[in-house]
């Protein structure tokens, strides 16, 4: 395609206006390269991304960058990296669509901490999201041959309080990328090779390094004067203000001027190492340890199940109850109630959003992990008959005594008073909306 054909970018707006028939009235973002819309697609929300300029790559360098997008899009069922939904070449402009994230990024998060007085982002919340940021790079680093080549605080996004790395446009398979460097990315994340135009597989490590220190300190890694931040890069003296003697010489170790003398076993393993340094001595140094014995008033745990990340654990008991427990910490997180008999069955979602609690009172129940809120509960009547309510609506087998189960034992609870008043067949008909039913599970 000749300069002459290209469109401008107020024409690649119009036409996917045309095309699509999307609004792309919503701007969300805007960075050197690129604007960002939010756009409700099929129902649910989506991040457009419209480059200011079009791709003038030459045929084989075209062909890399769309194969990079193919990959992923491969890769964008992984809970930690935002994904990449769909993307097109419009007048010479690569148009992606990716998942919308809906708390925004860890740099707006650190601004509000900011602006609210404080260093950074608190260090319990900032390890935590450090460690999903780092179960991202891991898995496109080691697993799938990829590297980022941009990681920075920007592109650490939050979705329903969790950390996934985004902007993978620049993402680069290993065979391809790591032998030269086309010299995208953030100065101040990316190491010194990098600006030397090599590339290392340490260099997600390196950028997620620096990034933790801006999250950290709230200031930039290396500064903010271009030419003395690189100086500084060349001999690894990142401002470290504000970090403890601790966590300095893992921070420094991830930030070596020379590839060979960085941090080894990769990001997930680099995150932890500075939690544990900064929590002190292993429990493992100290010489005395604990015991206990048989406590009467314990209830018994008939189902345990690990989340599908393995950082939370669902316990269901004799007491009638479900809990979710913190497996790093072991603390409580939350308790799920409402079974009237023993929960004999417990259950993460493949996406470990939701939790499904079994009981000896004939009832299944699907939950919200985060909320805490009931979503459905599925009834097995004893005559093989079923049931399935969610608080706005019902289906049933359309049995005529699984009706009449329903008129004999379902009440409608008024939300204001708390009142409630026995179930009629003028009832039936408002309540009995399968539509509604399959909607709510719909959106889980």
């Amino acid at each position: 395609m000749s300069s002459a054909e290209f469109m401008s970018f107020a024409q690649v707006i119009d036409a996917l206006r045309r095309k699509h028939g999307w609004q792309l009235a919503d701007q969300i973002g805007q960075g050197g390269f690129a604007q960002v819309y939010r756009e409700l697609i099929e129902g649910v929300p989506r991040a457009v991304k419209i480059p200011f300029a079009p791709l003038a790559l030459a045929g084989e360098h075209k062909q890399r960058e769309l194969q990079a997008l193919e990959v992923a899009r491969r890769v964008a069922g992984h809970p930690r990296l935002v994904g990449l939904i769909h993307y097109e070449l419009l007048g010479g402009y690569l148009v992606t669509v990716w998942e919308w994230a809906d708390g925004g990024s860890l740099a707006d998060l650190l601004q509000r901490y900011r602006q609210d007085g404080q260093q950074g982002i608190p260090l319990k919340d900032l390890l935590r999201y450090m460690l999903e940021a780092a179960e991202g790079i891991d898995y496109l680093n080691r697993k799938q041959g990829i590297y980022h080549r941009d990681i920075k605080p920007e592109n650490l996004l939050l979705l329903h309080g969790h950390v996934k790395v985004a902007d993978l446009g620049l993402a680069k398979i290993a065979g391809a990328s790591t032998a030269s460097h086309t010299g995208a990315g953030t100065w101040g994340y990316l190491p010194p090779e990098a600006l030397a135009g090599q590339l290392h597989p340490s260099c997600d490590l390196y950028a997620l390094a620096a990034s933790y220190i801006r999250l950290r300190t709230g200031r930039l890694p290396f500064g903010d004067q271009l030419v003395k931040a690189i100086e500084r890069q060349k001999r690894c003296e990142p401002i470290l203000d504000g970090m403890t003697a601790a966590e300095r010489p893992l921070v420094l170790e991830a930030l070596a001027a020379d590839p060979a003398k960085r941090f080894p076993d990769g990001a997930v393993a680099w995150v932890r190492a500075v939690d544990q340094a900064l929590k002190g001595p292993s429990i493992r140094d100290r010489s005395e340890t604990l015991l206990i014995t048989g406590i009467d008033s314990m209830s018994s745990v008939h189902s345990v199940s690990f989340s599908p990340d393995g950082r939370q654990v669902l316990t269901g008991s004799w007491d009638n109850t479900a809990r979710l427990w913190d497996a790093a910490t072991g603390r409580e997180l939350r308790r799920f109630e409402g079974h009237t008999s023993a929960v004999t069955s417990v259950c993460f979602s493949p996406d470990g959003r939701q939790v499904l609690t079994g009981s000896g009172d004939g009832t299944a129940r699907l939950l919200d992990g985060g909320l805490g809120r009931e979503i459905c509960a599925f009834y097995v009547l004893k005559d093989g008959g079923w049931l399935t309510f969610t608080p706005q609506a019902f289906v049933y087998d359309g049995r005529r005594s699984t009706r009449t189960v329903l008129l004999k034992r379902l009440w409608v609870v008024d939300k204001t008073t708390g009142q409630r008043r026995p179930f009629t067949e003028a009832d039936f008909e408002r309540f009995h909306r399968p539509e509604l039913v399959a909607r709510a599970l719909a959106r889980q």
